[in-house]
């Protein structure tokens, strides 16, 4: 297992930066003065933490409101930083007429460190490594340092913030794992309860590990604590925490039903219309259900991918399910450019029109939700039944200030940092769509958006999906409907669901607890979206 902790040793004069808790500066193990201005502290971490140079018009437009008090306010915070941070005079911000960064030979930093185990996994790390990583001061990423006006920057510290947090969780129970029950692990196995409150298997771990060391009465008193930690957040009581502590508990036990994964799949391909090649994948047996594609999906993926693996498996139960990667995406032709709302379309007819020598049912979810609607309505014949999740009749252009405003510092963002094997850029997507998502989902989720589109693509497509409106459409749509919505969707409110769900002849409108623009599969309620489903399709 290969020994992260020599990547940060540096020589003694070398600057060493900590951005995990308040951010500060050390010289040769004396603490540093850094400039008391927010902005500068928040600049100094950026640069740290995207270790790359950056360019000037960036480095403004993130954190000064115009270009000409912007360029100014750059100079003199990098005066600043320069005198604080090279008082012995080695060069440690590199600095030119384009670019700013900071000089990885000359410093070491605590997220480094972090990063790099992220990136061969905990499980590959050496102990040494992983209790060095542990062994770093409790904290939250830039602890304190929030700048109100700066909204691109806000995005950027909650998904570095929820990147700590799942690859700090990971670290630990790796760690516990490799240390077994002892006095020595058992702080770790507190400190990732901390990290992950609602993830039952952190409180088994800790549960098992004080059993083990005879701590019997904290045990009974960490089960009492969680059972209400979890009634508290709205979720059912921890069941298996409960079982392992007392078998002979009497409490309601939920029958938990893996999902399987779609039989093996083939993947073929079509021409649309205008000439695009488009990958489409066919699984299973039975009568034929198409999912219209969403933003971005890889049809080699998909299955493995714990954020819609379970809908997928559900869709394909005794059927025959029919996916495809839209154009741009996945293993469909990516040389186009033609990315509108009516060319995705496209797409979705080149694949129904293959199966449309009978009815079959039609899904779609988030973005694929409209398309959907709109082939349904300009192909009536083709499709038996509708289902809708998450989804909106109109494109987030439409849908009020604050989704326009988020919108475009996204695909700001995705222009920047889509490709970039530091998952943080893409974090911020995952963060905001699966706000509940654990490690592993996001883990999955940060990687299928890098492999799926390229930045210049995924952002293409992002402004697309800000100008369709297909409510005139929706009077046409003839087959039944069922329309699905989280009540607490961050993404696409349930507001707009409903509008969807309004302007459909006799489409039937249901919402869901949660906070995800897609339940999943550890969710409470994912037993009441997939009955809801099953139970539609049936009829």
């Amino acid at each position: 297992m290969p020994d992260l902790i020599a990547a940060q040793r540096k020589p003694s004069e070398s600057l060493s930066l900590s951005l995990i808790g308040s951010p500060s500066a050390r010289l040769d193990g004396v603490a540093l003065d850094l400039p008391p201005s927010k902005k500068a502290r928040a600049l100094l971490a950026y640069l740290a933490a995207t270790q790359q140079p950056q360019r000037r018009e960036r480095l403004i437009s993130l954190f000064w409101s115009d270009a000409e008090s912007g360029r100014e306010g750059l100079r003199w915070t990098l005066s600043r930083l320069r005198r604080a941070l090279e008082p012995d005079g080695v060069l440690r911000i590199d600095a030119d007429r384009d670019t700013v960064a900071i000089r990885e030979s000359a410093a070491s930093c605590d997220l480094w460190l972090i990063r790099q185990i992220a990136k061969i996994t905990p499980a590959a790390s050496s102990t040494a490594t992983l209790l060095a990583a542990a062994g770093l001061p409790d904290g939250d990423f830039l602890e304190g340092l929030d700048l109100p006006d700066c909204y691109e920057f806000r995005l950027w510290c909650t998904a570095e913030r929820e990147t700590l947090r799942r690859t700090m969780a990971a670290i630990l129970a790796t760690l516990c794992d490799r240390l077994g029950a002892s006095e020595q692990a058992l702080p770790y196995a507190r400190r990732r309860v901390v990290l992950e409150p609602t993830e039952e298997c952190a409180h088994i771990a800790l549960v098992r590990m004080l059993t083990a060391l005879g701590r019997l009465r904290e045990a009974q008193t960490h089960i009492d604590a969680a059972r209400q930690q979890f009634e508290a957040a709205g979720l059912p009581p921890p069941y298996k925490l409960i079982r392992l502590w007392a078998a002979q508990d009497s409490a309601p036990r939920p029958v938990i039903e893996l999902a399987r994964r779609p039989a093996r799949q083939r993947v073929q391909f079509c021409t649309t219309s205008d000439h695009v090649r488009i990958a489409y994948a066919v699984s299973g047996e039975g009568p034929r259900i198409v999912k219209a594609a969403n933003w971005y999906s890889h049809l080699e993926h998909d299955l493995e991918n714990p954020i819609w693996q379970h809908l997928l498996s559900t869709l394909a139960q005794d059927r025959q399910l029919i996916r495809y990667d839209r154009r741009g995406c996945g293993l469909s032709d990516r040389a186009t450019r033609k990315f509108g709302f009516d060319d995705s379309l496209r797409d979705l007819e080149a694949v129904g029109g293959l199966f449309a020598d009978q009815p079959f049912d039609l899904v779609g979810f988030c973005s694929g939700g409209a398309m959907a609607a709109a082939y349904a309505a300009r192909h009536p014949h083709h499709v038996r039944r509708l289902v809708l999740i998450g989804s909106a009749a109109i494109g987030w252009r439409w849908r009020g200030e604050t989704a326009r405003a988020t919108n475009e510092h996204m695909i700001a963002l995705t222009r920047q940092g889509w490709a970039l094997e530091n998952p943080a850029f893409r974090q911020v997507f995952t963060s905001l769509m699966f706000p509940d998502a654990n490690y592993d989902q996001s883990r999955w989720f940060n990687e299928l958006q890098r492999i799926s589109a390229e930045p210049d693509t995924a952002a293409t497509l992002m402004e697309a999906f800000g100008d369709y409106d297909v409510t005139p459409l929706l009077s046409q749509v003839q087959c039944p409907t069922l329309v699905l919505h989280n009540r607490d969707d961050a993404m696409v409110p349930a507001e707009f669901g409903r509008q969807f769900a309004a302007g459909i002849p006799n489409a039937q409108f249901i919402t869901l607890p949660g906070r995800n623009h897609l339940t999943l599969e550890n969710e409470p309620a994912w037993a009441k979206l997939k009955a809801e489903i099953e139970g539609f399709l049936a009829g």
